[in-house]
């Protein structure tokens, strides 16, 4: 009985942990939306938030009903990007060159909305195994630099050939990197 009682109680602590990083992400996207927003000239006006989807021909078509990205409110959302090249298939069964083709497909996406990976505020990761964080890192570093956006990686058995999948939050077209 003790054993079922520690778990309650270390899930009711996951999932109160979980809800405030949410909360904490909520918070941060409103604020992010103010910042890409307080230069335009119109801010004094009522916005009605308009969304757009974005699929660029560069990179392989949605083979399901989502987007590769939609731009809405000043910003570029993703939909998470595996290491697929132009014709559904996987660039190899390698980090490093999966981490590539994923960032590769996130720049085209990104382009095609009018913005870029400098203007990426935030990265939500996904990794088939831990081991997998430190080559992460370092193609991360080859695409991103200083102020580094905000991210989250988690570690998720995909089930396939799937080693990393990322999908990001921009501005779009702030420049606030450059």
């Amino acid at each position: 009985m003790k054993r079922l009682s520690l778990y309650f109680k270390r899930t009711k602590q996951s999932a109160l942990f979980l809800s405030c990083k949410a909360g904490i992400i909520l918070v941060a996207i409103c604020i992010l939306f103010a910042q890409c927003n307080s230069g335009d000239s119109q801010s004094s006006e009522k916005k009605v938030a308009k969304k757009k989807g974005i699929n660029p021909s560069t990179i392989y078509p949605p083979d399901w009903a989502y987007s590769h990205a939609v731009e809405a409110g000043g910003f570029i959302f993703t939909s998470g990007q595996p290491a697929w090249d132009k014709n559904h298939k996987y660039v190899s069964y390698n980090i490093r060159e999966q981490a590539h083709q994923v960032f590769e497909n996130l720049k085209a996406t990104l382009e095609a909305a009018g913005s870029s990976l400098d203007d990426v505020v935030h990265v939500k990761g996904y990794l088939k195994r831990g081991e997998y964080y430190k080559v992460y890192d370092e193609v991360w570093q080859e695409y991103f630099h200083q102020p580094y956006p905000a991210r989250i990686t988690v570690f998720d058995d995909f089930g396939d050939s799937t080693l990393i999948e990322l999908s990001v939050i921009a501005c779009k077209g702030s420049g606030q990197n450059k």
